[in-house]
């Protein structure tokens, strides 16, 4: 009271300090979460529309390999192998830039966590697993479907 008399004494409570500090980074946090949300939904249908035309433009082929004899089995992996090629390229071209893009952000931190490889590795095989989900419901379908209903119209 002696050295600054008109100053009065304001308090805060640590948490409450902290979390205004970080309530920027909250907030991008769940603008990215839901952008990555969206992102991952619009690239599954997206693959999910290119496996449906796929599969149309080969009805025939699915119902004559079918009718030859070939398994659905078969003829999923024979789908999913032409249909999953994209998923790999696609796949090395995000990892290094991901890890760029969240090694430059949290450089900005005091205290950094650690970029380990199992998080790229988790990211690619959730990758390949929409990715073959989306192929094989198409594909199914198709194969279990009766040929003779496609190969009637030749």
């Amino acid at each position: 009271r002696k050295a600054l008399p008109a100053a009065s004494f304001e308090y805060q409570f640590l948490d409450q300090l902290n979390a205004r500090e970080y309530a920027q980074e909250q907030r991008w946090r769940t603008i990215i979460s839901i952008a990555a949300i969206l992102s991952v939904l619009i690239c599954a249908s997206g693959l999910f529309g290119m496996a449906h035309m796929a599969v149309q433009q080969r009805y025939r082929e699915i119902s004559v390999r079918k009718v030859l004899g070939a398994s659905v089995s078969g003829i999923a992996i024979l789908f999913s192998k032409d249909l999953l090629k994209p998923v790999l390229p696609a796949f090395l071209l995000a990892a290094p830039a991901a890890w760029w893009v969240m090694r430059y952000w949290l450089q900005q931190f005091a205290y950094q966590a650690d970029i380990t490889w199992w998080i790229f590795a988790a990211g690619g095989f959730f990758a390949t697993v929409t990715a073959l989900a989306a192929v094989l419901s198409q594909v199914l379908q198709a194969a279990w479907a009766n040929p003779l209903k496609h190969l009637r119209a030749d």
